[in-house]
């Protein structure tokens, strides 16, 4: 179940990013094996992405509070990137609304590392704020029919969290 999952792989993940270290969660199967599920859920049983929002901005709140205890700051910054991987192009889903869809390239930089050119960055505070931009890039990803699934995803979706602390 969606909570089973969450302990297992969600919340260790978490643990770890305030200890300075990345975190990736991937889920690969067939069509029809439940990747979609497991990572998003249902409005009723939430799956792992939204789980893992939930409790980060909890711990963030959490530290917050302990920091200002002791008289001391701790500070967090939170964005999010949503990309789409179709016939071997990449776009953006988090997109001005109305733009038509421009394939992005991948580049590289001494200063920045691997990274989407024109990737589309946007600052969260909340777990609803994530939740919005979710929805909206999970709506324009490419489906069609399948003889396994009547709403298959066409391609493959990559949602980056990206959270910053300053002590």
């Amino acid at each position: 179940d969606q909570v089973s999952v969450f302990a297992a792989c969600g919340a260790p993940l978490v643990e770890q990013l305030f200890e300075g270290f990345n975190a990736t969660c991937f889920a690969y199967g067939q069509t029809g094996s439940g990747k979609t599920h497991t990572m998003m859920g249902t409005d009723d049983e939430p799956g792992l992405t939204p789980r893992v929002c939930w409790f980060l901005f909890d711990r963030m709140a959490s530290l917050q509070a302990a920091a200002a205890k002791r008289r001391a700051t701790r500070k967090f910054r939170t964005t999010v990137t949503y990309l789409q991987i179709y016939n071997e192009a990449l776009y953006d889903m988090l997109a001005e609304e109305g733009a038509p869809p421009a394939e992005l390239k991948i580049r590289s930089s001494p200063q920045s590392g691997v990274f989407v050119q024109g990737l589309t960055e946007r600052e969260v505070h909340s777990p609803k704020d994530i939740k919005e931009l979710l929805a909206r890039g999970s709506n324009a990803r490419a489906t069609s029919a399948t003889k396994m699934n009547a709403a298959a995803s066409r391609s493959h979706a990559v949602f980056t969290l990206l959270m910053q602390q300053e002590m």
